[in-house]
Order: structure tokens, then sequence, then C-alpha cells
């Protein structure tokens, strides 16, 4: 990726410190990158998550404009992908990282 390490690290931390959500313009304005840019979205799905079910996650995935991708980890709940999918988590998360976030 040509995005450097500083604006990935304020990338996450923008969007996670935001209580109301960070929209992607002010997003790509604050880390100086393009609005496309900011507007990726990798949606993971745990088939055992009780607070956002599977039902839900594709109905928040069909309401994302694209550019968008969908995964489902079969068992995984709210929070732990990684402990059910592993290795196939980190190259997914890299893969889209890769393909998707670069200047």
């Amino acid at each position: 990726t040509n995005l450097s390490l500083t604006k990935w690290f304020w990338a996450i931390y923008l969007s996670a410190s935001d209580k109301g959500g960070i929209s992607a313009v002010r997003l790509s304005k604050q880390i100086q990158v393009s609005w496309v840019t900011a507007c990726r979205i990798l949606l993971i799905a745990g088939t055992q998550d009780q607070h956002t079910t599977q039902s839900e996650a594709a109905q928040l995935f069909a309401a994302a404009s694209p550019p968008k991708e969908f995964w489902v980890v079969e068992g995984a709940g709210h929070y732990n992908m990684h402990t059910y999918a592993g290795k196939t988590y980190e190259e997914r998360i890299d893969d889209f990282l890769f393909n998707y976030l670069q200047k």
C-alpha cells in the first residue's frame, strides 16, 4: 500500500474514538487521503454473534455503498473472529488493507 503507517493508525484511532461515527469525508480530510480511500468497508460477522446477528450484519452490508466486502466467520461471536479464523483472519485483513487503502 502507498498509505503510511502513521495514517493507518490515525484512521483507526479516529474511527474508533468518535462516539458519533466519523464520515468518510471528514476522515479523508483529517488524514489527507481521497474520499474513496476513506470509505472502504470490510464487514465481518460471526455466526454466534448475540449483539449483531448475521441477518443484521447482512442488512448493514446491503445498505453500504461499494466498495465493500462481507465475510462471515463460522462459530465466532461479536469480537472473537481471530479465535475462530486465525491465520485466515489475518490474511483477509491484510488483503483488504492492501487492496483498498491506497492514497
